[in-house]
């Protein structure tokens, strides 16, 4: 990843995506955070220059964003991809559909950074 990173946020309008927007551009490796309700519209926006990362709140999709990770890794593969997911049901096949790492709803901000550093060393 670069030395600063820019990071897509992909949730509905609302509290997650608020509070992920403010933690993420509290962090000095941080360039930019952009926020869509849409992952397909973002990646058409995004077509010039992919983000570093990507985290994707698994709701927004039927099948809990397996679809969008996969079109994310396949458009954007040296992107790191966080899901946020609703249950470990969720949780498991989001890993398995791609993401780097998978949260449940409601983690500690101590572990969104230390997943994200744990990425970035990568």
């Amino acid at each position: 990843m670069n030395d600063r990173a820019h990071v897509l946020v992909v949730a509905k309008p609302g509290r997650l995506r608020d509070s992920l927007r403010v933690l993420l551009n509290s962090l000095p490796g941080i360039a930019t955070v952009e926020a869509m309700e849409d992952a397909r519209a973002a990646m058409h926006a995004m077509t010039d220059c992919a983000p570093d990362m990507v985290i994707l709140d698994t709701s927004i999709s039927n099948d809990g964003g397996q679809s969008l990770l996969h079109e994310i890794k396949n458009a954007w593969p040296m992107t790191c991809a966080i899901a946020v997911a609703q249950d470990l049901e969720q949780q498991s096949q989001a890993v398995g559909a791609g993401a780097d790492a998978a949260l449940l709803r409601g983690f500690p901000t101590r572990q969104l950074f230390e997943t994200i550093d744990a990425l970035v060393a990568r």
